[in-house]
């Protein structure tokens, strides 16, 4: 006798419509697009903390250095033409003293060289720095810049100079009037030939090169109008970090009226973009006296 059989019932199993594709898609891409600013904003933040910690350290050790020897020590900030990132460089008070044929119109305080065998430090990609200047006030408006960005160096597209803090040989942060040692004597030719020092090389000079023996910027203060003005850049007692991706984006740039004799005024530019710093950037004050970084909001 024959078994009987039973046939089992199946379920048709239905794809996905091009409606429903569309949609799932259209989801995603959604989150993303909502997800992107939040984690760059989050790591943007992480970014200027982690810069805030590396420049804790370079300045610390500019300290120790200045407190240990007893002589100037500081730190230089620079923009790399190459990477456009700011660089922090321990810097130190040069022996250099020019020649009275050799002056500058106003000799600085110190001239400043790199400390030797001190690499760059790099702060992280996308963060900008700029120093926070003692400016000029007429009542509660700035007359001069604030903030002190990048400006050109001895060497055309060469490396942008920025603001330097510097300690004295208590540890206090000092304000004074600087400038750069470039160009010192090369022992190996008797002292004949001017070779790039350390700095000078920072700068954008190769071994072989025969640069200036310094280079002193002068300020335009107050619309040239102020005793500040044809004076040296002062070194600074703070500094401010932002996201650079959204000051540029805003068509603001680092340079500054101030080192430019051009300008001949604190422009309306100039006063956006500070007005934009203030808003949105991070100040960083230094204790005048035991070195610690104070950050604001």
């Amino acid at each position: 006798m024959r078994a009987a059989t039973h046939d089992i019932p199946t379920t048709a199993r239905r794809g996905f419509t091009l409606t429903e594709l569309l949609i799932v898609i259209g989801l995603i891409v959604l989150v993303i697009a909502l997800a992107v600013p939040a984690f760059k904003a989050m790591s943007g933040g992480r970014s200027i903390d982690a810069a805030q910690n590396q420049l804790a350290a370079v300045l610390g050790a500019a300290r120790a250095e200045a407190i240990g020897l007893q002589k100037v020590r500081g730190v230089f900030f620079f923009l790399d033409p190459a990477t456009e990132r700011v660089n922090a460089l321990l810097v130190q008070e040069s022996d250099y003293r020019p020649l009275l044929a050799d002056k500058p119109p106003v000799d600085p305080d110190y001239y400043l060289d790199a400390v030797p065998d001190r690499d760059p430090i790099a702060l992280p990609v996308g963060v900008g720095l700029q120093g926070i200047d003692n400016a000029e006030f007429n009542g509660s408006n700035r007359r001069d810049d604030g903030y002190i960005g990048y400006n050109p160096g001895p060497l055309p597209g060469g490396t942008r100079c920025g603001g330097v803090i510097l300690f004295d040989g208590f540890g206090r942060v000092i304000n004074k009037f600087v400038g750069f040692h470039l160009g010192g004597l090369d022992v190996l030719t008797g002292g004949k030939q001017v070779r790039p020092t350390r700095l000078g090389e920072v700068f954008g000079y190769q071994p072989m090169d025969t640069p200036p023996k310094h280079f002193v910027p002068q300020q335009v203060v107050g619309g040239g109008t102020s005793p500040m003005s044809k004076m040296p850049p002062l070194s600074l007692f703070g500094f401010v970090l932002y996201d650079a991706e959204p000051f540029r984006a805003q068509g603001f740039t680092d340079n500054d009226p101030q080192f430019d004799n051009t300008a001949g005024s604190y422009a309306a530019k100039e006063m956006e973009e500070e007005k934009w710093l203030d808003k949105n950037g991070v100040p960083v004050l230094i204790n005048r006296y035991n070195g610690t970084l104070v950050r604001g909001e």
